[in-house]
């Protein structure tokens, strides 16, 4: 495969970040650093070498939310490409921009893929419990090209034109997420932990809504169970929601963390009792754990001098794939 047809995808802009990280990253063959870098503690460095030419992975087969092959192949060839080529794993992440909006920001080498699709689905899905609303795919993406510049949004994000911005968003499709068949009464779910702490409480609202821009809640797949024998690796995943609250002590007082603190490990419960609902998530969740495991094999992979034949898998998918 010719540098042209993995680059050529990438605008200039696009381009630039990507080679910016490419050399700036830890996943940097050893050589190329000042000073030694070692691989994490775990598969990525304590893989057993084999001589065997291909590797067979056993991992437990969830029922209900089976794998495509085709689509193993294809986030096989993605993380090969992302970890050997352009020293890349993938992460999300929300980032500000000037007028209070965020954006979505994947790792640059996983834009157009689908792992990119897969990150980005689950994080949707997890945001919008967490929020309680959600636009459908379709309306989000042709929302998100055009909203800023039809309600001229200044720089502290409101509309030049006087528009409500919530109101616009209603009428570009934002829907109560609690009206989804899969989601129906979530909220009317008593998952309170202390009785004494009423999280619907003016002054509760009014603490949370003052800091709710330093405050983030994310999914960290991780795997749980790996063994070796030669070429033969079984391996098992999960994955655990966690919050932080990005404010220091002096931002902060302890009293007004804790109050926070509980409001959200009541809102992470409720994320991580619903994320599932949804087949698609279900299986996404699925692949997630799939992930955990393939990136260090082949960050481990990689440092013996091991490189996968892509040519032996199944073609890879078209741009129209993703959509």
């Amino acid at each position: 495969m010719s540098a042209s047809s993995v680059l050529g995808k990438y605008n200039l802009s696009d381009l630039q970040e990507l080679l910016a990280i490419t050399t700036c990253t830890w996943l940097q063959p050893a050589n190329e650093f000042h000073l030694p870098v070692e691989y994490p503690t775990g598969l990525a460095s304590q893989m057993k070498d084999f001589s065997h030419s291909n590797a067979i992975i056993l991992t437990p087969m969830v029922p209900d939310a089976p794998l495509n092959y085709k689509e193993v192949q294809q986030i096989l060839r993605e993380l090969v490409m992302g970890i050997y080529i352009l020293n890349q794993v993938p992460t999300i992440y929300l980032d500000g921009n000037y007028d209070c909006s965020t954006t979505c920001v994947l790792s640059p080498a996983y834009r157009d893929t689908l792992i990119g699709q897969i990150l980005i689905n689950v994080d949707y899905t997890m945001k919008a419990l967490w929020h309680g609303a959600y636009m459908p795919t379709e309306k989000r993406k042709r929302f998100s090209e055009v909203w800023r510049a039809n309600l001229e949004i200044n720089v502290d994000g409101t509309s030049k034109l006087g528009a409500d911005i919530p109101s616009e968003f209603l009428r570009a499709g934002l829907i109560d997420i609690s009206t989804d068949p899969d989601f129906t009464g979530i909220y009317s779910t008593d998952v309170y932990l202390d009785p004494s702490y009423d999280p619907n409480n003016c002054a509760e609202i009014t603490l949370f809504m003052q800091h709710v821009n330093n405050i983030l809640l994310q999914i960290n797949p991780y795997i749980t169970y790996v063994r070796q024998h030669q070429n033969v690796f079984m391996c098992d995943a999960t994955y655990t929601l966690s919050n932080a609250i990005k404010l220091t002590e002096e931002e902060i007082d302890l009293i007004a963390y804790q109050r926070l603190q509980q409001r959200l490990i009541i809102q992470q419960k409720l994320v991580e009792k619903y994320l599932e609902r949804k087949a698609e998530i279900h299986r996404n969740i699925a692949y997630l754990k799939l992930i955990a495991f393939l990136i260090p094999f082949l960050i481990a992979l990689r440092g013996k001098k091991k490189v996968p034949d892509l040519s032996r898998i199944l073609p890879p998918f078209s741009g129209n794939d993703y959509s």
